[in-house]
């Protein structure tokens, strides 16, 4: 078994038989009936903490880089593999202040509003 894990058995009080196979890291597998420490050993030495969202670390997130939220039609949000500060779209209608008065991008875009168009109609819900 790994060095860096503890692993923990488990029995599911309602079926005695079905044991799960439990790493401090949160990761979880149901062994089902398996009895034999051969069986047990061979998953956690399988067992890869780094597939798990809550172990990746910002520089080997595959969601990096992450950038704050840029423009009327993003905010705030955190990454869902390394948690980092990053940006996510605002719903549909909803702005953070205006699109610039010529925005030539379409309505709903990421980034900052690039000029040189014919603007956008204004948004349901304009906040901020």
């Amino acid at each position: 078994m790994s060095d860096e894990h503890t692993y923990e058995l488990r029995a599911v009080l309602i079926d005695i038989a079905s044991l799960y196979l439990i790493c401090s890291c949160g990761w979880e597998l149901n062994l089902g009936r398996v009895t034999d420490m051969e069986t047990l050993n061979k998953a956690c030495v399988e067992h890869d903490p780094r597939m798990f969202p809550w172990n990746v670390p910002m520089n080997e997130c595959p969601n990096a880089p992450h950038r704050g939220p840029e423009g009327p039609n993003e905010d705030m949000a955190l990454c869902g593999f390394c948690w980092a500060p990053t940006y996510a779209l605002r719903p549909w209608g909803e702005t953070f202040g205006e699109h610039l008065p010529d925005c030539s991008l379409p309505v709903w875009h990421e980034s900052y509003c690039q000029p040189g168009g014919s603007g956008h109609p204004p948004a349901r819900s304009v906040r901020g």
